[in-house]
């Protein structure tokens, strides 16, 4: 007998509430899996049917022509809507493959002028049919000027807006238009902010910042002059660099010359860049044809000669001597004081004229002189050119020491320190010793003629001497016979075991790790590694490292000297 009731058929299963907790004891992973019940349940849902997206990518595949048959059909604005939509779109839309496709559509606006020349033709779409404001700020002046009117209160956008009303009012409206941030307009400077800011702002306010928006605006007109004035300056100098760079390579190779930042400082060339016709093109012929380049280098000599002259009166005030030929004399030496924590090779031992050429000499490692935010010649020549003229720091000073020093290793050579010329030493190339650093376990200190200032500087020895017009002056003596052969056997040996590291790549680019052993090689590098137009030899290039100085010119000879270094008699 069926004991079900009648309305029991099929009856629905009970499924208990989301709220009511089953029992109190924690079933463990229980959230897990409601969370995952969740999750399959959203996944049975079904799903939109459709392309997966991919209907742009099946547009793309189509042929070009029919593309841009279709492209053709749009009006102007939702062709430029449609070039903003995707990468895609705006590649394809944005060739110039597709000028005709923007001519054909804009024709079909009657009554419009051909695309000017200065744009193409989606700038000219954008012209037209664009949301960009054209018109400055004369919608918000507008809109300024209707809530006064009818008496509505005004937002800190309104009362901004007549500040520049007021300005322009005061004859300030091109030069306003021209200044190129937004936040470096006077209705964002703190003074009109807070005038802006107060209840009582209106009308009888803007006459009370009338000097301030002045003074603002002279300023932003001063930067904008200092703007345009270095980007000319800028582009003529570079001009002037590679037309003086072509005048350079003409030069014989070891002939020393100024950089274009030197050429610069004279006054016919300073007159060029400046005023040269603006209506006029600029170019390499121009500044050949106006500038006697032979002059000023010629001139440029005769100033950096009395410079190194000028030296030598500031370090030795009572030593008096012929300026026409004291730049060759033997005991003439000059050191760096920049080199004092690299190599001390480099740091003393700076003959004569090679002083024009040290690698310090012109340095742009300080950073250079302080430049004014509104000074366009030194901002375009600090930017353009990164050269510095000779000594501008006053790193290179004249070797007094030394100078007492050399005179006594002539003298020992037998001739006359006042009158014997460095082109003379070398010459003779004789091989000095230092008579009181000979030592016994290291031998005798014995190196070419050049090297005893270094040496003097550098030897543990050389503190004994200090100073020379108080102290005793070191001994020195010329090395002469089977002990001279010696000697120059061993700076050779030694100058070709420094020489091997280099692999033969003896030609170095001071700004790099750079080598090589073609000079013109390094030329090359320097050029276009480092936009150095008129690489020199000392400055930007060294034929000779600094690692291969002291091998090459100094060797203690074995055995020491039998006297312990007294004179001989």
């Amino acid at each position: 007998m069926n004991t079900r009731s009648k309305g029991s058929k099929n009856p629905p299963a009970q499924a208990a509430p989301k709220s009511v907790v089953p029992t109190s004891k924690k079933v463990k992973g229980g959230k897990r899996k409601a969370e995952e019940t969740e999750v399959e349940v959203q996944s049975k849902k079904k799903k939109v049917k459709g392309n997966g997206g991919n209907a742009l990518t099946d547009i793309m595949e189509m042929p070009l022509d029919i593309l841009f048959e279709i492209f053709s059909r749009v009006n102007l604005a939702d062709l430029l809507t449609l070039s903003r939509t995707s990468k895609v779109l705006r590649k394809t839309l944005m060739n110039r493959s597709s000028v005709t496709v923007w001519a054909r559509v804009r024709a079909t606006m009657p009554g419009l002028p051909d695309c000017p020349d200065d744009l193409s033709e989606p700038q000219y779409a954008e012209l037209l049919t664009g949301n960009q404001c054209s018109h400055g700020d004369a919608c918000a002046i507008w809109a300024a000027r209707n809530k006064l009117r009818n008496k509505q209160p005004l937002n800190m956008g309104d009362r901004q807006a007549l500040v520049i009303e007021y300005a322009h009012d005061l004859g300030w409206a091109d030069e306003y238009a021209m200044i190129p941030s937004i936040y470096s307009q006077p209705q964002y400077t703190e003074i009109c902010l807070k005038a802006c800011q107060k209840g009582t702002f209106g009308l009888k306010t803007l006459p009370k910042l009338e000097d301030h928006l002045k003074e603002v605006m002279e300023h932003r007109k001063l930067e904008r002059i200092t703007r345009e004035k270095t980007a000319l300056y800028k582009q003529r100098l570079k001009v002037l660099h590679r037309a003086y760079a072509s005048f350079v390579g003409l030069l014989p190779p070891q002939k020393i010359f100024p950089n274009t930042v030197e050429v610069y400082q004279f006054s016919s060339v300073k007159h060029l860049i400046k005023n040269f016709p603006a209506t006029a093109e600029f170019t390499q012929d121009a500044v050949l044809s106006d500038l006697d380049l032979s002059q000023i280098m010629s001139a440029w000599r005769i100033q950096v000669k009395e410079g190194l002259i000028d030296l030598i009166r500031l370090a030795s005030e009572k030593y008096e001597f012929d300026e026409s030929t004291v730049l060759d004399l033997a005991t003439t030496f000059y050191r760096c004081q920049h080199c004092l924590w690299g190599d001390k090779d480099t740091q003393y031992g700076i003959q004569g004229m090679d002083a024009l050429i040290h690698k310090c000499s012109k340095s742009t490692r300080g950073g250079g002189p302080f430049v004014s935010d509104f000074d366009a010649e030194g901002l375009a020549l600090r930017d353009s050119l990164k050269e510095r003229v000779w000594n501008a720091d006053r790193g290179i000073k004249f070797d007094a020491e030394s100078r007492v020093v050399m005179e006594e290793v002539i003298k020992a050579c037998g001739l006359d320190p006042t009158t014997t010329t460095a082109k003379e030493m070398e010459e003779l190339d004789p091989l000095i010793e230092c008579v009181d650093c000979n030592d016994e376990c290291e031998g005798r200190a014995v190196m070419k003629w050049s090297f005893v200032p270094v040496h003097h500087h550098t030897s543990t020895n050389h503190y004994k001497y200090k100073p020379l017009a108080e102290g005793p002056i070191p001994k020195f003596a010329v090395v002469e016979g089977d002990d001279a052969v010696r000697a120059r056997a061993r700076m050779e040996e030694q100058h070709q075991r420094a020489k091997a590291k280099f692999k033969g790549e003896d030609v170095r680019c001071n700004y790099c790790m750079y080598k090589n052993g073609d000079v013109d090689a390094v030329k090359d590098h320097l050029i276009k590694s480092h936009s150095k137009w008129l690489p020199s030899s000392g400055i930007d290039y060294d034929f000779r490292p600094e690692e291969l100085t002291r091998p090459s010119s100094f060797h203690t000879l074995w055995p020491p000297r039998k006297d312990g270094g007294k004179d001989e008699k």
